[in-house]
């Protein structure tokens, strides 16, 4: 019995007019129909296979950031098509910064049995997201509705200390800012910051230090506060690794030198005030004169965690920025030195009538700081002067007595002297050069003959001053003078001065 031809419609009437009730045959599919693709089906089960011919991912593309290597991504996958479907005869799988798979787009496989796929040299900190599609014949299947996301980890570098002691084992110290064991005045947090052991920071006594360093890895791109160190030869946290008993003190600092910081770290891992290496800026320093030729700077209320020294520049009358000179500031190297006044005495370099302004810097041997805010301006006052009278000539000598006298002793006439732009309190002192005693009296108002005379009056609190001399020879029995004995009156904080001559002669009778 012949059966339908090829090329022509199958139907089960058809086929049982042909064959007659209750007989058998076979029909060729393959010879009957070339209308089920490229290749045609053998049987009714591969026939029903081919609903869907496009490819197949059988497990859905996956990415893992690695657990040592954080800049390394591990990608995995399986795809393949139905039985009978044409071959896969393309596969790409992307890399990009967004889900749309538009940004920074980086194509890594094109071999579709090549899983897995090692994804390195990533960008610590950026999340990815991948993408993979196969093309047959039929068409092109992607992999997952949603692309994958995952964030590499940042590797960094970090620096600590170890103490080495003669005969005794060493420890792993870290920089630590506890007082007591702190042989300089400058702290060691301020040694982690630098990330070097300095000189004048040696412990002494048979101790030294050195310095260590090693990769360790972190979640995310930025050094934060809660964030997890990860150890970069086992992906753990480091927990087993350090800090253990071997670093001594709870106030222990490491050195993170990729990104700048330093940090604490507990047992778990886990990280802690974090800050800058970088010495903060100082705040705006303000201005004393103290007199015609000395200013006193302050440094207030600065954080000196991390500042070795205060680098301080002058400008006088508008001019340049020169630096004065450097001055360790009066706390500095511990966490808890967030608010630190220092003080510093500018006494060269000016002169009376000098319109002058300041600026700091801080600084250890790792960075310096940005300039603080420039000073108000302070003006140094002119220079004390003097006004003697009676005087022949008010800046060296007046005669007061000197005529002859014929008892034991005499006072002189008061000598008033005027003081502009006094600084301080003014000290009286006398200078004898004759054989016979000469002493003085002084005050902001005549003392009169009935004072007490003696060798100085100290601490004058007054613009005028007024002042006796007395002048005295026992026994009458030697002619001396006329001499000069001398009368200095000196402003105690600007040091400025003036000598009256007080001449002085006596007879024999």
């Amino acid at each position: 019995m012949a059966i339908i031809g090829s090329g022509n419609p199958v139907s089960m009437s058809s086929m049982n007019v042909e064959l007659g009730d209750g007989a058998t045959d076979s029909i060729s599919l393959r010879t009957t129909s070339n209308t089920f693709g490229l290749s045609s089906p053998d049987s009714f089960s591969e026939l029903y296979s081919l609903s869907n011919d496009s490819p197949e991912f059988t497990t859905a593309l996956t990415a893992t950031a690695d657990s040592v290597d954080p800049s390394k991504v591990v990608l995995a996958w399986a795809v393949g098509v139905p039985t009978g479907a044409p071959a896969i005869s393309a596969f790409t799988l992307k890399r990009a910064t967004d889900s749309n798979i538009s940004a920074n787009v980086s194509t890594l496989s094109t071999n579709a049995a090549g899983s897995p796929v090692n994804d390195t040299g990533l960008a610590g900190g950026t999340q990815f997201f991948y993408r993979a599609s196969a093309t047959n014949a039929i068409g092109t299947t992607v992999s997952n509705d949603n692309a994958t996301t995952t964030a590499a980890r940042t590797a960094i570098a970090i620096k600590y200390l170890r103490q080495e002691e003669q005969g005794e084992s060493n420890v792993f110290t870290g920089w630590i800012s506890t007082a007591g064991s702190v042989a300089s005045t400058k702290g060691e947090l301020v040694l982690c910051a630098e990330g070097a052991v300095v000189a004048d920071d040696s412990r002494g006594n048979n101790v030294s230090t050195t310095v260590l360093s090693e990769n360790e890895a972190i979640a995310d791109g930025t050094l934060s506060n809660g964030d997890t160190l990860f150890a970069a030869t086992t992906g753990t946290s480091v927990s087993a690794k350090k800090p253990n008993d071997d670093l001594v003190n709870q106030e222990t600092f490491l050195v993170e030198t990729t990104q700048n910081n330093i940090f604490q770290i507990n047992t778990s891992g886990v990280l802690s005030n974090v800050r800058s290496r970088t010495p903060n800026v100082p705040t705006k320093p303000t201005l004393v004169a103290n007199s015609g030729t000395q200013i006193t700077v302050t440094i207030p209320t600065t954080n000196t965690a991390v500042t070795r020294e205060f680098d301080i520049h002058r400008s006088i009358g508008g001019g340049s920025f020169a630096r004065v000179g450097t001055i360790v500031p009066s706390d500095s190297g511990s966490i808890d030195d967030t608010s630190i006044s220092t003080t510093f005495v500018n006494d060269s370099g000016i002169s009376a009538g000098n319109a002058v302004v300041y600026k700091v810097f801080a600084q250890n041997a790792f960075a310096t700081s940005s300039a603080s805010t420039t000073s108000d301006s302070v003006t140094t006052p002119s220079g004390v002067s003097f006004s003697v009278s009676p005087s022949l000539d008010p800046a060296t000598s007046i005669a007061i007595f000197s005529d002859e006298f014929t008892p034991d002793s005499d006072t002189s006439s008061a000598v008033t002297i005027s003081v502009t732009n006094r600084q301080g309190n003014i000290d009286v002192t006398r200078t004898q050069n004759t054989s016979g005693a000469f002493a003085i009296a002084a005050g902001a108002s005549d003392p009169g003959t009935g004072a007490t005379f003696g060798a100085n009056v100290d601490n004058i609190d007054s613009d005028t001053i007024v002042v006796r001399a007395k002048f005295s020879e026992s026994g009458r029995n030697t002619s001396e003078g006329p001499i000069n004995n001398v009368i200095t009156l000196t402003d105690d904080s600007s040091g400025d001065s003036v000598n009256i001559n007080i001449s002085c002669r006596v007879t024999n009778s």
